[in-house]
């Protein structure tokens, strides 16, 4: 599986399945209402059965991309802003299965959220967004290799992600799932209790990316 970051994203890879008019390049905006990204965090220590598995979702991506003639040209944005994040929505951990389990209470999420959008982790105050800019692409005999850099807490780190792509007439369409470690992005995990109770440092993405053409 690769590995390496919001690969969160990731999501750029949008990018890199279009096929452009020879001569031509082709402008995509995302279409928020079809794109979402989930985070699963899971929980890790002696004292894990005192917590909880979280989801932290994405639902407000934001983004424009230019596929190029020569597809490894092509160049994009995605962003989203850390504010909007929701964190163990309900209806999303029930469609998650077992390891999501269980009602969250209500101050425990905004705690979740608290420590998330704090100093010592995405230091919402200081940065309100996250970004993925895509510099270039590889092709591969059974798909795309997206090369980007993730920037977080100003701060950008180099990745690259695999994609599955699906093209049509209206959309394209990118999804696909891997792994990102917390320290891929500079980011220490959370813990408490001397480390008794803390979040597990390998997180999982999912996500589903559509982009519209701009007409």
């Amino acid at each position: 599986m690769w590995r390496q970051s919001s690969r969160v994203l990731f999501l750029l890879v949008v990018t890199c399945a279009t096929n452009p008019v020879a001569g031509e390049s082709v402008e995509y905006d995302i279409d928020a209402g079809a794109s979402w990204v989930h985070v699963l965090v899971f929980k890790s220590g002696v004292l894990s059965g005192l917590g909880h598995n979280h989801v932290v979702a994405v639902t407000e991506l934001e983004g424009s991309f230019e596929a190029a003639t020569e597809l490894r040209d092509s160049t994009g944005t995605i962003r989203f802003d850390v504010a909007e994040l929701v964190v163990d929505d309900d209806a999303l951990r029930n469609e998650l299965g077992d390891d999501f389990a269980g009602e969250v209470k209500e101050k425990d999420k905004q705690g979740t959220r608290k420590n998330m959008l704090g100093p010592k982790l995405l230091d919402a105050d200081n940065h309100e967004l996250i970004e993925v800019e895509v510099r270039s692409l590889e092709s591969l005999e059974d798909g795309w290799v997206v090369n980007a850099s993730f920037v977080v807490r100003g701060q950008a780190f180099p990745f690259s992600v695999p994609a599955t792509i699906a093209v049509d007439d209206n959309a394209l369409r990118a999804s696909g799932e891997f792994e990102l470690s917390h320290g891929d992005i500079g980011l220490k995990p959370f813990s408490a209790a001397f480390g008794t109770l803390k979040v597990h440092p390998v997180m999982k993405i999912q996500y589903q990316v559509t982009a519209k053409p701009v007409r």
